[in-house]
């Protein structure tokens, strides 16, 4: 009996230690992505970031502005079309799909 009992503490005590670990884990990671966020100025990198959308014609690559579906830029393959849009638009970063990035086949 006394060692049924002592096992059953003995379990208790290591689920609930095991559960007081796992959420000061959770703690310690909301701390931590907290801290990087407050390095990362957000609303600076997202505001340099334009949407775009990628057509394939005939072999040659036209990017859309994703906002107003205007012309951005062309090129043959993806590192000409990589460098006439930084030509254009210097220090922007570009998004597209992935469904889109796919079904142009970069």
């Amino acid at each position: 009996m006394e060692i049924l009992l002592l096992f059953i503490a003995c379990l208790f005590f290591f689920l609930y230690g095991t559960y007081c670990g796992w959420i000061a884990r959770e703690k310690h990671a909301i701390n931590v992505i907290e801290q990087i966020a407050e390095k990362i100025n957000v609303q600076e990198v997202l505001s340099n970031v334009i949407p775009v959308t990628i057509e394939k014609v005939d072999g040659m690559l036209y990017v859309y502005n994703g906002e107003d579906n205007t012309f951005m830029a062309q090129g043959k393959d993806r590192k000409s079309l990589e460098a006439a849009l930084e030509e254009r638009f210097p220090g922007k970063t570009f998004a597209a799909n992935s469904s889109n990035i796919k079904e142009v086949g970069l």
